[in-house]
């Protein structure tokens, strides 16, 4: 899954920030002994233990923004977090807790008379209801993890659909308007030489749905060339210039399509 979002029954049994996770289980005082284990410290019954508190049991871990699946020990017993409704199933048949340690706050501000926002975007195929944004201070807001690459994205104001005022970054969505564009990670710069007779020159591929339109490459002196954010993994690619779809000629990586042209490749730490 390209992002994520907790669902806490408890606001306070985990907090983010920093890069330090805090996790808190209320209760137990009777327990002797409380361990978290988890994907994080690979899944080990006593690297680390929780601290008694007057409340419950809490520990802080050092962690970098992600998915993690956990579970906590009382006293030898396994047991899922009563308070994250986010599971999975685990190769054993039970279920583990799920965790994101955010890295990316969505902001809308202004529209402080509105009785709902919500956020949509490529990354949860434009859900309309899913992701309802917070109102706080002015501004609505919505923390997510998203794992490193491009997404698009718009809010959902009472109905109305507009893109990120304070996001000057967009592209073309198809329908006569514009998506509001963020990069998680390092960008990827695509060159192509030559054709600087062209009118237009589109790049595409797997990493937006082979889109036609969507990333417009900019004209340079020799060539055209386009900044694009992409995450660890294979890419196949091409670009189309004025109509006419061409592989990168200084690329040799290549894979024969079900056209039987070839798309050009691309591997980022795959």
């Amino acid at each position: 899954m390209d992002f994520g979002v907790n669902c806490f029954t408890n606001v306070k049994v985990f907090r983010y920030a920093n890069g330090i996770a805090r996790f808190f289980i209320p209760g137990h005082k009777e327990a002797k002994k409380v361990y978290l284990s988890g994907s994080f410290n690979s899944w080990s019954t006593e690297r680390t233990p929780l601290q008694a508190c007057d409340s419950g049991w809490v520990v802080l871990v050092k962690l970098k923004p992600g998915k993690y699946s956990y579970k906590y020990i009382l006293d030898g017993r396994w047991t899922q977090d009563p308070f994250n409704k986010l599971t999975e199933q685990n190769s054993f048949g039970a279920y583990n807790s799920v965790v994101y340690c955010y890295n990316y706050t969505f902001r809308l501000r202004g529209f402080t008379s509105a009785h709902q926002v919500i956020l949509a975007g490529n990354f949860n195929n434009w859900n309309e209801k899913e992701l309802k944004m917070i109102h706080i201070d002015g501004s609505w807001l919505l923390s997510v993890y998203l794992k490193d690459g491009t997404y698009t994205y718009k809010f959902i104001v009472d109905g109305i659909w507009i893109r990120a005022s304070d996001n000057k970054l967009s592209s073309l969505d198809g329908k006569g308007g514009f998506n509001s564009i963020i990069g998680i990670g390092d960008s990827v710069l695509f060159r192509l030489k030559g054709f600087r007779d062209a009118k237009n020159v589109v790049l595409t591929g797997s990493f937006n749905g082979w889109n036609t339109i969507e990333l417009l490459m900019d004209k340079t002196k020799d060539g055209w060339q386009k900044y694009y954010v992409l995450g660890h993994g294979n890419y196949e690619y091409k670009f189309i210039v004025d109509g006419k779809w061409i592989v990168d000629a200084g690329n040799e990586q290549w894979e024969d399509n079900e056209f039987g042209t070839g798309n050009s490749v691309l591997w980022i730490e795959p």
